[in-house]
């Protein structure tokens, strides 16, 4: 019966793409869309037609102005036509972000005055901040937990809650540490000067609401934390454990070779456990792929079979 059911609502769906059926939401849907997942706004203008809807909307709780929009898109599999759906989508992050960084910026350009650093807002949720050479890492943890503070003050009923803040090296200082050499290996090559780069350069960050130092080791520990949150809101974090992969119990065959994280390639190589419980029950994620999953390795499905 069940597999009756997957094949029917399947065929549904195949005929609501072949089909393109649907509308675009008018004005009044929209503004109640907006009401219910920002909280509230006033409409400013709107625009109306068989394809698109479009509205401006002011925000209620902190004034800027930001549009949502629903309009019909083009389905197109292997180069052919399916007709067309409607999407909705908005502007309310990117306006909020852009709302508070012009609030803040005389204090953040202040901020990189006092501690010779350069500001780059259009990285990461909250932007980047590079220090000039000379310099220190502790002038790095005292600019990103001061501007994040900045931030902070704007982070009304937690709408930037989890946005984060970095703060990294600038290429001088990079240039200075560490010697380029071609290793004639490709892979190699391009961790080392490409994404490699970045993570060497890269001292830390805070992230809303906070504003924490965080260095390397604990993102990484938050990283995997907000993984098992996915895989079960109940999980508690406990502690990790570096071991032979063989401890897994599961074969090489499992690993995804990526050329963007590095991975165990032989029995005794190390990866790290990431112990969590649920339930008083412990099960761990590792940090390489799984390429059954294309995820970070975990027990999960061992230790709660049934979930």
């Amino acid at each position: 019966m069940k597999f009756k059911y997957l094949m029917f609502a399947g065929f549904a769906l195949i005929c609501l793409l072949l089909g393109g059926c649907g509308h675009v939401k008018n004005a009044k849907q929209l503004h109640k869309y907006a009401n219910r997942t920002y909280g509230k706004c006033e409409l400013v203008s709107k625009t109306e037609t068989e394809e698109k809807t479009e509205i401006v909307l002011i925000d209620e709780l902190q004034g800027f102005e930001y549009k949502v929009v629903s309009q019909m898109g083009d389905i197109n599999i292997d180069g052919t036509s399916f007709g067309s759906l409607p999407s909705t989508s908005d502007t309310f992050s990117k306006s909020l972000k852009e709302y508070v960084l012009s609030e803040v910026r005389p204090d953040i350009d202040k901020l990189c005055s006092n501690y010779n650093a350069t500001y780059d807002p259009t990285y990461d949720a909250l932007g980047k901040f590079t220090l000039t050479s000379p310099n220190t890492e502790a002038n790095g943890v005292s600019l990103v937990e001061a501007a994040g503070k900045l931030f902070q003050d704007y982070n009304l009923e937690h709408r930037m809650d989890k946005m984060t803040l970095s703060v990294e090296y600038d290429d001088k200082w990079y240039d200075e540490n560490y010697t380029h050499k071609d290793t004639g290996n490709a892979e190699e090559d391009y961790m080392y000067l490409g994404a490699d780069k970045s993570e060497l350069k890269h001292i830390g960050s805070v992230k809303l609401p906070n504003c924490i130092f965080r260095d390397k080791e604990t993102e990484t520990v938050d990283l995997f934390i907000e993984n098992a949150q996915c895989i079960s809101s109940k999980s508690k974090y406990l502690r990790k454990e570096t071991k032979p992969f063989s401890e897994t119990g599961i074969s090489l065959d499992r690993v995804a070779q990526t050329y963007y994280n590095p991975y165990p390639k032989s029995m005794s190589d190390t990866v790290t456990f990431y112990y969590f419980e649920v339930e008083g029950k412990e099960y761990y994620i590792c940090d390489f792929e799984d390429v059954e999953t294309y995820s970070w390795y975990t027990n999960y499905k061992d230790v709660f079979p049934k979930s």
